[in-house]
This record gives C-alpha cells, structure tokens and sequence, in this order.
C-alpha cells in the first residue's frame, strides 16, 4: 500500500468477542472472490483474526492454529475472577442497569471478570494487508477518567494516519454526557502481540491494560506517576465507518446484532457515558446506502452460532467460563464458526473496482 495516499480496498473487522474466529473465514471468502483489502481496520476479536492473518501464510495454517492442542489449552485455562461470585456481581449488574453515574478507574480494575494470561505467541510477519487497530486511553480526571480514542498503528503508518484522522471526530465525542474526547490520537505500536493484547481489553471482562510510555521502564500498577498508559479495547468505536472512509476509497462492513440491555449495554453506557445500540443504529442508518461502503450482514450469529468459544453459566454461585470438553469438540466448532463467516463472505455485494 502507498502510505501516503488512500488505502483501495479497507476491510473493517470489529468486534467478534469469543466468535472471532467467523472474521477469518469472511476473509477468505473475499479474496477467493478476487476482493482482497490492501488495509484491515480492526477492533476487539477482528484484531485477533487480523494477527492471525499477517503472521500465519494462508488459511490451512491459520486454521491448523486455531484448531492446535495449545491453542484449544490456552482458551481453556481462561478463569473468571472474584468478582464474578453471584454475591458481587449481581448487584454490579443491577446498579449499572439502574444508575447513570459513571464508573472510575478502580472499578474498572476490581470488577474485570476474568483472569487473563499472555496470549499464544506467533511469529511476526509482514507479509498480508496492513493492520490497524481501535482502542481508547484512560485519562484520569478529578471526576475519575476521561476516553480517548486512539488508532494502534506501525510506526511506518503512524504519520500518515495522524493526517487522516485529523479530519474525523471520535464518533462518540458527539453525544450529550459522553466521556470521549473529540481527537482521535494515533499511537505508533510496531508489535502485532501488544495490539492484540490491548484490543481484546474488554471493559468488566479484563482489567485495563497498561502500556508502558515511551520514556518508562514500565510499572506494575496503575498510577498518576506517567510510567504508563491504560488502555481499553475497540468498544469505543465498534463501526468505524467514517474513519474507514476516511482512509481508503472502498469500505466493507458488517451489519451486527446489538448488544443485550441487562448486562452489556449498561456496562458500556457506564464506560463511555452513551447509549452504544443507538449508537450503532445510528451509524447503520448514516452509511447503509452510502456508495463506498458495502455491508454483509452478521447481525444473525448469534442465532447461527449458539455456541462460542467460550460458553457462560453459573456454578457454585459463580460465572464461569467452559471451552469444549475434548479438542475434537473444539475443533468442530472453529470449523463451524469459520463456515459461518465464509458464507457471509460469499453472500456479501462486493464493490466495483
């Protein structure tokens, strides 16, 4: 891709959670169609497939990975903190439901779900389309933090971004009571393992991920001293499609399912101070017909994949989180959730180049 102008073909790979795996089969299911992105605008999940993508050669030894005794270990070691003991989470939930103030940082930290180890390493390629990735720093205010978006990029990106952006507010900058900052900043991060760390940084599921700055030998806790930076995840903006535009001349999308009002939508109202499905529907309605932007749709996975990777129930008055029992089970649903996003591959209008 020249870095200096417009991307042609930006795919958008948002969001996924523990059904990510269903972006990779949409992938390839686009360049079996002779669509192949010259730029991938990741977030959350789509990170994951889009690292997958630039360190493993082709879709055989992607799936190979996915399908791996280590890799089928890795998801199965995941365990949900104490803070999804019945006893304490209930409650959490109910007063997100009901209250509008917003959270602070040490809820944050203290609520987060789940216990994550380091991910699986992959070698580092640069072979693929060029990868970049939505996330949002944590600024500590006197009221608690203020969001802002941030675009994960490789340095040799970093200053071409930062001219593109500049003409693109943070979407959720807009609403009356958000917590997001207008700018958009771009901060250059070469190495695809720390993208993919601060991109699946779920708000109530991890505990903020903390980057060390660039002056800074790092720091094991979250502070006001300047040694690092916490960062969530992509949730901030789950349909970047101005961004997109923004960058390249042709955009493909997905038309997802909104979030449940029990639990998730609350919990983002709470984090970023907006309604996130009216949000969603919003940006949906804006760009639907929009010449440039082709969407499939995806809002049925759920419906299509009852099962995610990882399942949610309750046991001894806890959340817990449950992989597959045996690796044959696991490997029939990496296939089933790869199946699913090659047909939404396959049905997606492409556009003329």
């Amino acid at each position: 891709m020249n870095h200096t102008h417009n991307s042609q073909r930006c795919l958008v790979l948002a969001g996924g959670g523990f059904r990510f795996v269903y972006h990779l089969g949409f992938y390839h299911a686009l360049c079996q169609r002779g669509w192949q992105a010259d730029l991938l605008l990741t977030s959350c999940g789509g990170m994951l497939a889009a690292h997958l993508i630039k360190a493993l050669p082709d879709a055989k030894a992607q799936r190979q990975f996915l399908q791996s005794q280590a890799c089928w270990q890795w998801f199965s070691q995941l365990r949900t903190t104490p803070a999804a003991r019945m006893l304490q989470l209930a409650p959490q939930i109910l007063r997100r439901l009901l209250a509008m103030d917003p959270c602070t940082m040490t809820e944050l930290q203290q609520q987060a779900l789940v216990h994550r180890p380091p991910l699986l390493d992959l070698p580092s390629a640069a072979n693929g389309p060029a990868v970049v990735s939505i996330a949002c720093q944590l600024l500590p205010t006197a009221r608690g933090f203020s969001v802002e978006q941030t675009i994960l990029a490789p340095s040799h990106l970093s200053c071409w971004l930062a001219e593109r952006v500049n003409a693109v507010p943070a979407p959720l900058s807009h609403y009356s009571g958000s917590r997001v900052l207008p700018k958009i900043k771009v901060l250059p991060v070469d190495c695809l393992q720390t993208m993919s760390d601060i991109a699946v940084t779920d708000p109530y599921y991890f505990e903020p991920y903390l980057l060390a700055n660039p002056a800074s030998h790092g720091t094991s806790a979250m502070d006001n001293s300047g040694d690092c930076s916490a960062y969530l995840g992509g949730a901030v903006d789950l349909q970047p499609i101005a961004l997109a535009l923004q960058l390249s001349q042709q955009v493909i999308a997905q038309r997802k399912d909104r979030f449940d009002r029990i639990a998730s939508q609350p919990a983002l109202r709470r984090v970023f101070g907006v309604d996130m499905n009216a949000h969603l529907a919003k940006v949906e309605q804006n760009y639907l017909q929009h010449p440039r932007v082709h969407w499939a749709d995806v809002s049925d996975m759920r419906q299509q994949l009852p099962l995610a990777l990882l399942t949610k129930h309750w046991r001894a008055a806890k959340l817990q989180l449950t992989a597959p029992a045996t690796l044959g089970a696991w490997q029939q649903l990496i296939d089933a959730h790869w199946h699913y996003g090659t047909q939404r591959g396959h049905a997606c209008p492409l556009p003329v180049l």
